[in-house]
């Protein structure tokens, strides 16, 4: 809920003649995601984009955009990652994906913990910031391993 307030915040704000004409809930289900965007691309011909909050989300749209043949004619942004995004983003059918370091989201808090365990004294605050992604940043190092991250050099 906190991504889409976000979202919508930043468009007041930031963008003010962008108007959202549908909101959406799929309930963590791609089938329904794929559904309901299917349903605003037919009430809303003239639709420009598509904001996606989860991967489940992301998912369902691309596939309506693709069984539609609008991907890469409809502006879609989403938000996680997958294998599935990551090729979403090759073929232009995703725009962009907003991406957290999910590895660092389950280490950090532990490693905390076991320093805090130790005697030292934990951060107030962690800030782990988002990281927008195109497909032009796949092939970059940094991207790579947010994306897919080498786990073994932790274990």
């Amino acid at each position: 809920m906190d991504r889409e307030r976000g979202f919508r915040d930043c468009l007041r704000t930031e963008f003010p003649g962008i108007r959202i004409v549908a909101e959406q809930f799929s309930m963590g289900d791609r089938a329904k995601a794929r559904a309901a965007a299917e349903n605003i691309l037919s009430a809303q011909t003239g639709l420009s984009g598509f904001f996606a909050s989860t991967e489940p989300a992301s998912a369902g749209i691309s596939l309506a955009l693709r069984a539609r043949r609008r991907n890469g004619a409809v502006k879609f942004v989403g938000f996680d990652s997958s294998d599935a995004m990551t090729d979403d983003l090759r073929d232009g059918t995703l725009d962009a994906t907003v991406v957290q370091d999910a590895f660092r989201l389950g280490y950090d808090p532990v490693r905390i913990l076991a320093e805090k365990k130790r005697g030292i004294t934990p951060p107030r605050q962690v800030d782990l910031p988002a990281r927008v992604v195109t497909g032009a940043d796949l092939g970059k190092p940094e991207v790579l391993e947010l994306l897919k991250p080498d786990i073994k050099k932790y274990l």
